[in-house]
């Protein structure tokens, strides 16, 4: 699947060797290809709009947003 940048994405699994984890909302600000994987980068934001940083994420492990899911909030340790 494609995806436009500056959209918004959700992730399906949690993200080894890092903080993110499944649910998570996160900002689509470029795409790459590696070998036969495409990867997006992906910035991720604290719910009140402070980044957190931007890491690849295989295209595989994330999914549109859906107009029947919700919001959630958790902690995380920075």
């Amino acid at each position: 699947m494609d995806y436009e940048l500056y959209t918004e994405v959700v992730l399906i699994k949690n993200l080894s060797k890092t903080k993110f984890k499944k649910g998570d909302v996160a900002t689509v600000t470029g795409m790459e290809e590696i070998g036969k994987k495409k990867y997006l980068k992906l910035e991720f934001f604290t719910i009140l709009g402070e980044s957190l940083g931007i890491f690849p994420v295989n295209v595989e492990n994330v999914k549109t947003l859906q107009a029947n899911g919700i919001v959630n909030m958790r902690e995380i340790k920075r």
